[in-house]
């Protein structure tokens, strides 16, 4: 009997020395936590260059819209980009700003003008991720084309086409319409830039594809906040479903280090995109019901601004590997099948009723770019320095962000149809 109440003895004080060790270590660790995290994000190529080219007007070390791309939780939009005052003056910079409810800036607008007023809504293109600075974001760069034009719309001239941005990274079209929703200012027009998110979250995020089930409003990081917070009336809000979840959320940091550190030893050359080709089929058997779905939510729009006496228009945002001449190997998933898939999810859209005169298609707008085989994505440039003259015809940083070349064809192709 002493025997096994010594063994009992010893293995409890193990477990106390264990659990002291990991909190030591969550605690420790959270000054290296925001360098081991940068520090991947520095090995991506792409990354590198774009930062250390002089592209944001200087060389950098570090992406400044890195902090851009933490979603905070929100009352009405579910997540954002920071939106509390004391946050955003933190992570405000010379290239990238946030307003005081926490959508980027456009520093072209002039108030007190006889303005074509739009609201903007969208995901992280919209929003202008990898524009060299607020001023070369789509909405910036349409009022800055303006300013220069004499604008007439529908038989009436205007000063300028002030476009407010109400978007943010990952944001889905039904988060959109809950920022439509919220926004309370007069606008002649609003217009939707997007479907990519409503296409790869359900199928393609962990962090929102609910388990056994595929709901397509889901927000990215939606399950993340589902394993802290399962209901509002339990007193123990921490999932104990399973040691991982339990560790996860107790030690955050302890799981980022040995998170890095099996990156290091086991997946640092897996690739990105690797499930099963089961799970690509079940995904993509649900085409018709994404394009359902976003079509949903795009009339809900149209009924929204319409009741504002204003127009909505649905913009189907590029995609790298829509280019008739791109290389599988330079997207994020290098999955040609994905990629099929994401097309008709588009062609589905474009067949509805709704987008016989209330969509654009952007998919084919940069075809006639690269005629002369000059580079469009930053990685087909290869080990060659980033200079001036090429960066000046760059238009994709990855699959669906933009550079500012990018950003000025659009914003070029939508003033025409705006003004038409």
């Amino acid at each position: 009997m002493f025997k096994y109440l010594k063994i009992f003895y010893i293995l409890t004080i193990s477990f106390f020395i264990f659990f002291l060790l990991f909190i030591f270590i969550n605690e420790a660790f959270k000054p290296f936590s925001d360098e081991i995290l940068s520090d991947q994000r520095e090995r991506n190529l792409r990354g590198i260059k774009l930062s250390k080219s002089g592209y944001f007007k200087e060389k950098l070390d570090l992406n400044p819209y890195d902090k851009f791309s933490i979603r905070f939780a929100h009352p009405y939009y579910m997540f954002l980009t920071p939106w509390k005052e004391e946050i955003i003056e933190l992570v405000n910079n010379e290239y990238v700003n946030l307003d005081q409810n926490g959508f980027r800036v456009n520093p072209y607008i002039k108030k007190n003008k006889t303005n074509y007023n739009i609201v903007l809504l969208g995901g992280s293109s919209a929003f202008g991720m990898f524009s060299s600075s607020d001023k070369y974001t789509l909405a910036s760069t349409i009022t800055n084309i303006s300013n220069k034009k004499k604008i007439n719309i529908l038989n009436k001239n205007y000063d300028q086409i002030s476009v407010v941005n109400r978007n943010s990274p990952a944001w889905n079209s039904y988060q959109e319409l809950l920022g439509l929703i919220q926004y309370q200012d007069n606008y002649e027009a609003s217009i939707s830039f997007s479907l990519i998110n409503d296409i790869h979250l359900p199928c393609l995020d962990p962090t929102a594809r609910l388990t056994g089930k595929q709901m397509l409003d889901t927000p990215q990081h939606f399950m993340k906040y589902y394993y802290i917070l399962e209901n509002s009336k339990t007193t123990n809000v921490i999932d104990h479903k399973s040691l991982k979840s339990l560790i996860s959320n107790l030690l955050p940091e302890t799981r980022k280090l040995f998170k890095h550190i099996r990156y290091k030893l086991f997946e640092s050359n897996k690739e990105y995109f690797n499930e099963p080709k089961e799970k690509h089929e079940k995904c993509f058997s649900l085409a018709p019901k994404i394009a359902k779905n976003f079509i949903k939510n795009q009339i809900l729009m149209k009924s929204i601004s319409n009741s504002r006496n204003a127009k909505h228009l649905t913009v189907l945002q590029p995609n790298y590997a829509f280019h008739p001449k791109y290389n599988l190997e330079y997207t994020s998933f290098k999955n040609r099948n994905l990629y099929n898939f994401t097309g008709k999810v588009y062609d589905l859209v474009m067949l509805s009723d709704y987008c016989k005169s209330n969509c654009v298609d952007l998919r084919n707008i940069f075809n006639d770019i690269n005629q002369n085989g000059e580079a469009i994505h930053i990685d087909e440039l290869g080990t060659q320095e980033i200079t001036n003259k090429n960066l000046s015809k760059l238009i994709f940083y990855d699959d669906v962000h933009l550079l500012d070349y990018g950003y000025n064809l659009i914003a070029n192709n939508l003033i025409k149809k705006i003004t038409r």
